[in-house]
């Protein structure tokens, strides 16, 4: 990155009205058509476009909502993890873990083929982790009942012909 943009991008940092450009800039320099910053904190959230971001947005829907898709995933991941961490009793992690490695390769495995074809994931590598998910769902299916109780679902919901 050239200097001059480096020092344009601490000029903006003080001086939130030079992003439009500095994204511009940037996104030049990256080769991409507009760019958008947000910066986000405890009590305030703020951003700044290029002034072509409804163009950039248009070009690149499907990136953004895959993107998005990733994003929820990460929150649920982390999420998931938090709590399972702070389980109690500790007999709960195991089951927790399971099902926390469960939907963590569900989702590799869904999206493998984006990865073989970036070069991210090897065939082998595919195989071995759909062959972990099975193994995963015959392990969590002794513990159902259990999981679905947790939940609290009346039986009559259970019930229900949509349900069966």
């Amino acid at each position: 990155m050239p200097e001059s943009l480096v020092e344009k991008i601490y000029e903006a940092s003080f001086m939130p009205d030079l992003w439009p450009q500095t994204l511009e800039e940037i996104g030049d320099v990256l080769g991409a058509p507009g760019g958008w910053l947000t910066v986000g904190g405890l009590d305030v959230e703020r951003w700044k476009c290029t002034p072509n971001i409804d163009e950039t947005f248009a070009q690149m829907q499907r990136e953004l909502l895959e993107l998005a898709h990733a994003h929820i995933d990460w929150v649920i991941l982390y999420r998931f993890i938090s709590v399972m961490n702070s389980a109690q009793p500790n007999s709960l992690k195991p089951v927790l873990k399971r099902m926390c490695d469960l939907f963590a390769l569900e989702q590799i495995e869904r999206h493998k083929g984006w990865y073989i074809e970036h070069g991210a994931m090897s065939g082998v590598k595919s195989r071995a982790i759909s062959k972990q998910v099975d193994k995963l769902c015959a392990e969590v299916r002794h513990e159902a009942v259990q999981l679905v109780d947790a939940f609290g679902i009346p039986d009559a919901c259970l019930a229900a012909p949509i349900a069966l």
